[in-house]
């Protein structure tokens, strides 16, 4: 357990600055106890340890389970969320439940591309950057084509849809989709649409996802 070892005056004078991380709250800082992996793991792990931590914050707009990178085991996190909500588009699609299908699908999307800004989190450490925290709350949106930003995926995104008509034309398709298409009635045709759009497994929006998660 963390001890109370010093005070937040101390550790501005440590540090230069500080300020309590919980106002009118915790007046103290965290000192923990010793890692005991050996020395050669030691920054490997700590830096593991924080990159998870800032991840499961800004996970608060992704969703209970995101992991750090989403790449490790397609059995938890975002990539599984992303296969899950695919599969209950498609059974929503046999059950003739269109507006439902219509709304989940668009949701496959949106854990995908979590899933990649969780990844370039791990690779870069942008959240440690300057205008770190304007990314963490960047990264509360359902809006696939910020999202795409925020994951830094667009150039590659338009350089492959430049060459590839039909990945172009599953990426417009999605402009119909928002988190407000909950509140709408969507057709048979339009469902359809979306979910082949999302799912093809050649040229499909998730397909391409995948491929950088």
């Amino acid at each position: 357990m963390p001890t109370m070892r010093r005070t937040i005056a101390e550790a501005r004078n440590r540090k230069g600055r500080g300020r309590p991380l919980l106002r009118g709250h915790a007046r103290f800082v965290h000192s923990y106890p010793p890692s005991p992996l050996p020395p050669a793991q030691r920054g490997r792990h700590t830096e593991s340890c924080r990159l998870s931590a800032c991840a499961r914050i800004i996970g608060c707009g992704f969703g209970r389970g995101a992991t750090i990178t989403g790449r490790e085991d397609e059995q938890g996190g975002l990539p599984a969320a992303a296969a899950e909500r695919i599969a209950d588009a498609q059974a929503l699609l046999a059950a003739q439940r269109w507006s439902a299908a219509f709304y989940l699908a668009g949701y496959a999307v949106e854990c995908g591309l979590k899933s990649c800004i969780l990844a370039r989190v791990e690779t870069t450490g942008v959240i440690f950057e300057e205008g770190g925290r304007k990314f963490v709350q960047e990264c509360w949106t359902h809006d696939p084509e910020d999202l795409l930003g925020l994951a830094k995926l667009k150039a590659a995104r338009d350089s492959d849809a430049a060459n590839n008509p039909l990945l172009k034309a599953n990426w417009q398709a999605l402009v119909s989709w928002s988190e407000a298409a909950r509140y709408k009635q969507w057709t048979q045709a339009e469902a359809t649409s979306l979910f082949n759009a999302i799912n093809d497994p050649m040229n499909g929006v998730l397909q391409w996802i995948r491929q950088h998660w």
